[in-house]
């Protein structure tokens, strides 16, 4: 697709305001609620993902079913107070040790800080669901390195729970 074509294709998308030379795209973007998570200034992704829309109707609408979410990955912390509360007990499933999914490399606890981490709870970043979760903590990978059987492992044990 050559760049006048993406340009028709912008310009006729609804969520798209105009197009600004040389094929600058401006959105409208919906201010993002009061929050008092600390770092929440940090997210500017919040605002391109329409947070606001997601925060009306996941969070303040209080839905009562708990959505089971899985994140093969690196662990997590399970101590961690921007998301232990929403941690499944006993945190999570560890393939490579069969213990806790101690995340030894940071990368599965960001992840699932950006999906999961508590909203409004004065403390560190707003998740973008953080709230009606249940996560669990699947680790599959140590500090760069993880087999095969492993991610099977860990992606059985999702489809099991």
């Amino acid at each position: 697709m050559n760049l006048h074509a993406l340009e028709s294709a912008a310009e006729a998308d609804p969520c798209v305001l105009g197009l600004t030379p040389p094929g600058r795209i401006e959105t409208s973007a919906i201010p993002l609620p009061a929050i008092s998570d600390p770092s929440l200034s940090k997210q500017t992704h919040l605002e391109f993902i329409n947070f606001a829309h997601a925060y009306e109707h996941l969070v303040t609408k209080q839905i009562a079913a708990k959505v089971k979410v899985g994140f093969v990955d690196t662990g997590v912390d399970c101590n961690h107070p921007d998301i232990a509360a929403l941690l499944v007990m006993g945190c999570g499933f560890d393939a490579l040790s069969g213990g806790s999914p101690v995340d030894n490399d940071g990368h599965g606890g960001h992840v699932m800080g950006l999906a999961g981490a508590v909203i409004n709870n004065s403390v560190g970043v707003s998740g973008v669901i953080g709230a009606s979760l249940e996560l669990h903590a699947i680790r599959v990978i140590d500090v760069n390195s993880g087999t095969v059987q492993d991610a099977y492992e860990g992606i059985q044990y999702a489809i099991m729970n």
